[in-house]
């Protein structure tokens, strides 16, 4: 990947015309996306909001999975989303070229963030963040991963970028790269639609989805998202469309901030099922850790 247009100094780029009325209105509805996927994403523990909010979290999470004419599947892990503060400041002193800004931080109610005056603002910078964790199955899955963000705009519509490279000790090297776009519907509700590819490095194998997505808050203790997915394969030099999905998430936030419960019911149509049908639902209880 090269980033070295990216990171060129404001004195090599060319100066663009800019009309500063139209500039403060598009900031403006910029901040308010932001604010209203800032507050959905932290509810739903999407790992987008602790790393551009810059928490350290600890996350143990149980899911059972129930499907048709199969076994149900336990699930349990746990994840550290640990804040280095020197070393992220000294990556984007010396390989992002940024200065560290403190900035007051928002405030936690009932799972939803609310941000600051000056916090809920487009980070356009590039950003390193890292994790680490645990996959408690038959098998134990270990990883650790680095990514690389950055986020851009294009009118009302706010796009994330995101380049992530973990070691799994089953799959060993995982390359992740997805690209998420925010539109914000009203107060309460986001539009968004993502795109995600995943690349086995050493098996040389991959996956991608592609899809929309629709996150709405209910109320102070709960939120929904209503989800379409498109699934692709990619093994050796075939490539295939491998299955099809629809899902609705509900969540609510059960306790303090601290302990969620979730259920996801939905519909697979996979390939090897000759595109029929397969209903499943999921139920997730999740407990949260250092995100206040």
């Amino acid at each position: 990947m090269t980033i070295s247009s990216v990171l060129a100094s404001p004195a090599e780029e060319p100066k663009e015309f800019r009309i500063p009325i139209l500039d403060t209105a598009e900031g403006f509805f910029e901040s308010e996306a932001n604010s209203v996927a800032n507050r959905l994403d932290s509810f739903f523990a999407d790992q987008r909001a602790d790393d551009e909010l810059g928490r350290s979290v600890v996350r143990l999470r149980t899911q059972y999975t129930i499907r048709e004419r199969a076994i149900g599947d336990f699930r349990y892990q746990t994840r550290f989303n640990i804040l280095l503060p020197k070393i992220q400041e000294k990556l984007k002193r010396d390989f992002f070229k940024q200065k560290t800004k403190k900035k007051k931080a928002g405030v936690l109610t009932r799972g939803y963030y609310y941000p600051s005056y000056g916090e809920e603002e487009l980070n356009t910078k590039w950003q390193f963040h890292s994790d680490a964790g645990v996959n408690v199955s038959l098998t134990p899955r270990v990883f650790t991963r680095g990514r690389i963000r950055k986020n851009f705009r294009a009118g009302k519509i706010i796009n994330r970028f995101v380049e992530e490279l973990g070691w799994y000790s089953d799959d060993q090297w995982l390359n992740v790269i997805s690209l998420t776009s925010d539109k914000k519907n009203s107060e309460n509700i986001l539009f968004r639609f993502v795109n995600e590819i995943r690349w086995e490095v050493t098996h040389h194998r991959g996956t991608s989805s592609h899809g929309p997505s629709i996150l709405q808050q209910v109320s102070d203790e709960e939120a929904l998202s209503y989800n379409m997915r498109g699934y692709n394969q990619a093994d050796g030099n075939t490539i295939f469309f491998s299955n099809f999905q629809l899902s609705t998430t509900y969540r609510r936030d059960i306790y303090r901030s601290i302990f969620y419960f979730d259920v996801t019911p939905g519909l697979d149509f996979p390939k090897n099922w000759s595109f029929r049908r397969n209903p499943f639902i999921l139920f997730q209880l999740e407990f949260l850790l250092g995100r206040k």
